[in-house]
């Protein structure tokens, strides 16, 4: 098996991203392979800002640490887990925030373990940022398990669930702190760039300075030079200085006015830069709010679905439960009726055994008292004193029989009655069992009724929480200060319910102890009465099997019997059946036989005086060289047509172990049509039997 999970980090994602990655952490797509024994987790680690150098993950089990693992090229892992344990997959790099996966592989023991599971996400990590508290990733941001209903590995939601809200304030805060960085950032390039403009600005100012300097060194050595040569030309020289700074001073008033239009250029320009982003990131906003309305609405509208498709799903549950349970009291009841008959007749079939029984003992006591009787008749005869005393001898005897066989009947008679009562309990208690069974299968369905109703309400509630947890976590904005003091009080909550569970568990332990002792000393009263119930039953059974077995025997002798003389029968009518078909084959055979001959004759007497089958029998008796018929006739059959004036002749010629046999079909041009073998004449039947 094989699933796709979607691990993308959290921070600097907008809630639409984060909600779709929850909405991807329960895709997976299954494949199968000859697997390890184990869970196969192929992970993508993305750096943000980064590379893969140095990222490794840290493999807990249990609680401790087994070893670590570097990624490889494009930050890539895979790490065998073996099942029935709970491992942390902790994705760590110098100077980022670490994560961690929580992946519980305990399965039952059904689960195929000999096929290849494996499981491929991707987990990003960020670079860490001073002011925004990442505590909350200390703790797991996934939970992977098995589980029953989709038989295979996915996420915890209820834990994705409890986590997101805090996720979610982190990454609010990580944006927040990336847009004051940005900003931070900007001001920086901003002031650089005006320091810039500052710096080109006095250094062209200075430029100016040192050339103007330069030139009135020059100015000033040139007039001391040519003071001498013109001094008329000195107040010119004036003027042309002062012309000159004129002009320089209006160069330098340009040069300062190109500056600051420059600077209010690039100014103006930021600010429209400014605004266009802020228009921009009002936009996305916008756009942001509306998809996650919009989005907000169809998750409602398909809750609503998924309710109403409930509650219908849970209507025709009922009404189904209720069809089996009506069909199930039904059963139970035709069962019980069924076995009420059984139990009857099988206590009728009793009674009429055991009279057939005593009428059968009845009998053989009548015959044995007629034989004692003529016995003593006879000795009556031949002695008469040793007549008395046989009789009072046999008397005395007859009488011992007597009531030998009295006291055997009344015993036989006592032991019918137990049996027939025992046959009556053991139909009583069968027919308790089954309805006592089916009653336990109606209140196991109740109760699955019941266990079904109460889980549709519990994951109504889970998703009503849900939906108010994701509202409340929209409308409000925690920061890192608050979650801290949340996490303390929560801490301080939950040791002390904590204390509270453990004085309560160990107050029903002490209540628990207490009612086991009591059952223990009733299930040993219960386990003394069912040895006692037990032993009277066996005994009861084994003389209800001794009497089933001599019943069952003498049906086996009595059904073994009647299959003698059914078979015996049945031979004997197969007898009787082949004779008489081989007497009819026989009969057949003489009159077809009879048929034939008379053919021939009629045909011999018809064909004597006929000249067409003089002629043909001319053509056929002629006599072929035997030198031609070796040369011609050399395979099994050899059929040949010959066409004369008046006559068409078929010949076919059989050579069979070198005997040649030839038959002729003569069809003579004015109607006649005669057969012949070896030139003897056939007929037509015998001629298409043979050369079939």
């Amino acid at each position: 098996m094989r699933s796709r999970l979607n691990i993308l980090a959290f921070p600097k994602r907008k809630s639409i991203l984060i909600l779709l990655f929850i909405v991807s952490l329960s895709l997976f797509y299954t494949s199968n392979s000859f697997a390890q024994n184990g869970l196969n987790c192929l992970v993508k680690l993305i750096i943000r800002k980064g590379d893969s150098d140095g990222a490794k993950i840290v493999l807990y089990k249990n609680g401790t640490i087994m070893k670590e693992v570097s990624a490889k090229k494009g930050g890539r892992f895979e790490v065998l887990l073996e099942y029935n344990s709970v491992f942390i997959l902790s994705f760590e790099k110098n100077g980022y925030v670490s994560k961690k996966i929580e992946i519980n592989t305990n399965v039952p023991d059904v689960f195929p373990k000999n096929i290849e599971n494996i499981k491929d996400f991707d987990v990003e990590i960020f670079p860490q940022k001073d002011g925004v508290n990442v505590m909350v990733y200390n703790n797991p941001v996934g939970k992977i398990r098995y589980e029953e209903a989709t038989g295979d590995f996915g996420y915890d939601t209820d834990y994705s669930a409890t986590i997101k809200k805090q996720i979610e304030q982190v990454d609010k805060d990580m944006a927040q702190k990336d847009k004051d960085q940005e900003k931070a950032e900007q001001k920086k390039i901003d002031d650089a760039n005006k320091e810039k403009l500052l710096a080109e600005a006095n250094l062209r100012k200075a430029e100016l300075e040192n050339k103007k300097k330069v030139e009135e060194q020059q100015k000033l050595k040139d007039a001391a030079q040519q003071k001498a040569v013109a001094e008329a030309k000195v107040l010119a020289d004036i003027k042309q200085k002062e012309e000159q700074k004129k002009k320089e001073l209006e160069i330098k008033q340009k040069a300062d006015e190109d500056i600051k239009k420059k600077i209010e250029a690039d100014a103006l320009l930021k600010e429209e830069a400014r605004k266009k982003e802020d228009a921009r990131i009002k936009e996305e906003n916008e756009k942001r709010i509306l998809a996650e309305q919009e989005k907000k609405k169809i998750e409602e509208e398909k809750k609503l679905k998924e309710q109403e498709k409930l509650k219908k799903e849970l209507e025709d549950r009922l009404a189904a439960e209720a069809k089996l349970k009506e069909e199930a009291i039904k059963k139970a009841e035709e069962l019980k009726k069924k076995i009420d008959e059984e139990a009857r007749l099988k206590a009728e079939l009793e009674a009429k055994l055991i009279a057939e029984k005593k009428k059968l003992e009845e009998e053989r006591i009548q015959a044995e008292n007629l034989k004692i009787q003529q016995e003593q008749e006879a000795k009556r005869k031949l002695d008469e004193e040793l007549k008395q005393k046989e009789q009072e001898k046999l008397k005395k005897e007859v009488e011992e029989r007597l009531a030998t066989e009295a006291k055997l009947k009344e015993e036989t008679k006592l032991k019918e009655i137990e049996q027939r009562k025992k046959a009556e309990e053991d139909a009583r208690l069968k027919a308790e069992s089954e309805a006592k069974q089916k009653d336990e299968e109606i209140k196991k369905a109740e109760e699955l009724k019941k266990k079904t109703d109460e889980e549709i309400r519990l994951k109504l509630e889970q998703e009503a929480i849900l939906l108010a947890e994701k509202k409340k976590t929209e409308e409000e904005r925690l920061n890192a200060e608050n979650l801290k003091i949340q996490q303390e009080k929560e801490e301080k909550q939950r040791i002390e319910q904590e204390n509270k569970l453990k004085e309560q568990e160990k107050l029903n332990k002490e209540a628990q102890e207490r009612l086991l002792a009591e059952q223990k000393q009733k299930e040993e009263n219960q386990k003394k009465l069912d040895e006692e119930r037990k032993q009277a039953l066996e005994l009861a059974k084994l003389k209800s099997e001794d009497e089933a077995k001599r019943v069952i025997e003498q049906q086996r002798l009595d059904q073994e019997r009647r299959d003698k003389e059914t078979e015996e029968r049945k031979i004997a009518e197969e007898k009787q059946l082949k004779e008489r078909e081989e007497a009819i084959r026989i009969e057949k055979e003489r009159i077809k036989k009879e048929d034939d001959e008379r053919k021939m004759k009629i045909l011999s007497e018809k064909i004597a005086n006929d000249k067409k089958y003089q002629e043909a029998k001319e053509v056929v008796v002629k006599e072929i060289p035997p030198e031609e018929i070796a040369k011609k006739y050399f395979s099994e059959r050899s059929d040949e047509v010959t066409k004369l004036k008046r006559l068409t002749i078929t010949r076919t010629v059989f050579n069979r172990k070198n005997v040649i046999t030839f038959y002729y079909k003569v069809e003579h041009k004015y109607g006649g049509v005669y057969f012949f073998k070896d030139a003897f004449d056939i007929s037509e039947w015998q001629y298409n039997n043979d050369t079939k």
